[in-house]
C-alpha cells in the first residue's frame, strides 16, 4: 500500500473553484476515489491550514462540509502532532526558509510514517532532499 501525504494546497485546489489549480484539484479527488492501494495521510496541521483558508475564501458551510470530509473518508488518515513532531518541526523551520511551520511539521510526518511521497504544489519542499514531492500522481 502507498503512503501519500497530501498538503493542504492540494485540499484548497479541490474544494475551491476559483483557485488557479482547480482542475488539478478536481482530478486528485477523482483519482483517489478509484485507487484501491493508498492510504492518504494528513495532519492536523494540515487540516487546520486548509480549514482556515476555505473559511476566509467561500461561505462558512464549505468549511463545515470538508471537515465531515477529512473525518469520513475511509482512505484518510489523520496523523496527530506531538510537542516532540513540533520542536523537531521547528528545528526544520529554523534551518529551511522555504518551508512553513506546518510544512516542517509534515515532513516529520513524511519521515516517521515511512510516506511514499508528498502530493503538494509547493516547490518548498524540494529545499529538503528527503522529501519526494509530486504535484499530481496520475
Amino acid at each position: 500500500m502507498k503512503k501519500i501525504i497530501v498538503d493542504s494546497c492540494i485540499w484548497i485546489s479541490a474544494f475551491i473553484a476559483k483557485d488557479k489549480y482547480h482542475e488539478n484539484g478536481k482530478k486528485f479527488l477523482d483519482w483517489i476515489k478509484i485507487q484501491e492501494n493508498i492510504k492518504i495521510l494528513i495532519t492536523d496541521f494540515i487540516i487546520s491550514e486548509t480549514l482556515a483558508f476555505i473559511r476566509k475564501r467561500t461561505e462558512p458551510i464549505k468549511a463545515n462540509e470538508v471537515i465531515n470530509f477529512f473525518l469520513k473518508y475511509e482512505k484518510i488518515e489523520i496523523y496527530y502532532n506531538t510537542e516532540e513532531i513540533f520542536k523537531e518541526a521547528i528545528e526544520i523551520f529554523k534551518k529551511y526558509t522555504q518551508l512553513s511551520l506546518v510544512d516542517s511539521s509534515t515532513i516529520i510526518v513524511y519521515l516517521n510514517q515511512n510516506c511514499d511521497y508528498l502530493l503538494s504544489f509547493d516547490d518548498g519542499f524540494d529545499s529538503y532532499r528527503e522529501i519526494n514531492r509530486v504535484s499530481m500522481p496520475y
